[in-house]
């Protein structure tokens, strides 16, 4: 069995041709994992092949904030998935110190969360 610090195993965006002719591409999603694993997983949704792309996340720290640009407020969207409360995020934007979340809109019927975070001296703090 590999080791996680194999080259086979990541975080991986998986797609496949969206047609039969391959002329488009369809994303499949967003994996972690072991690549032999993942593509047993999606076998029965290839088409021809399965195309794994290795995805780096880039964590943000309060260190790397001190360097960040001083843009005072930012416009923003967030798309939930069908099952995740839209409230729940705007509550939990609400209730940090810094930044100061202002909804864009009613919080009910829809999936998509948008805002304006304020920041108070030109970072999240």
């Amino acid at each position: 069995m590999a080791k996680k610090d194999s080259p086979i195993y990541g975080i991986w965006k998986v797609t496949t041709q969206g047609d039969c002719e391959g002329r488009s591409t369809e994303c499949l999603g967003y994996y972690e994992g072991y690549i032999d694993e993942i593509a047993q997983a999606l076998a029965d949704k290839a088409y021809y092949s399965l195309t794994f792309r290795s995805i780096k996340i880039n964590k943000v720290t309060r260190k790397s904030l001190k360097n960040a640009p001083k843009r005072k407020e930012v416009k923003f969207l967030l798309w939930l998935a069908e099952n995740e409360n839209m409230v729940d995020y705007a509550n939990a934007l609400s209730d940090k110190e810094s930044p100061e979340f202002i909804p864009y809109s009613n919080l009910t019927d829809s999936t998509c969360l948008g805002g304006r975070l304020i920041f108070k001296q030109g970072i999240a703090q």
